[in-house]
């Protein structure tokens, strides 16, 4: 993710109304620090790791199965990995096209 795109969308007002703004600045900045760095590492990041990261355990259960799932010692962010499965969509779909674009170029050549 972070390597093909190195942002991910962020809507204020999804952000504003959604259920993490009812918790604390505290809660809401690890969750903005836990989706910068699942993002920039193209989303694989470990519990391990990301307790390595927060240092607060705290703070990371009361975002687990909340905000956030954890599989097999991983975490998912939903959003997050909608958005790389859309970019992975868009980014097949430009490659497609782009050879069927050249492969009609070198016909009429």
């Amino acid at each position: 993710m972070a390597k093909g795109l190195p942002y991910f969308k962020f809507t204020p007002t999804e952000w504003m109304t959604g259920d993490i703004a009812f918790e604390s600045f505290e809660l809401q900045g690890c969750f903005i620090s836990i989706c910068a760095l699942y993002w920039q590492r193209d989303g694989n990041l470990s519990l391990e790791d990301l307790s390595k990261r927060i240092k607060n355990d705290d703070l990371i259960s009361q975002l687990t199965d909340r905000f956030f799932s954890v599989n097999n010692g991983y975490i998912s962010v939903k959003f997050l990995d909608e958005q790389c499965s859309e970019r992975n969509n868009t980014t097949v779909t430009n490659s497609k096209n782009g050879k069927k674009e050249g492969f009609t170029q070198a016909l009429q050549t």
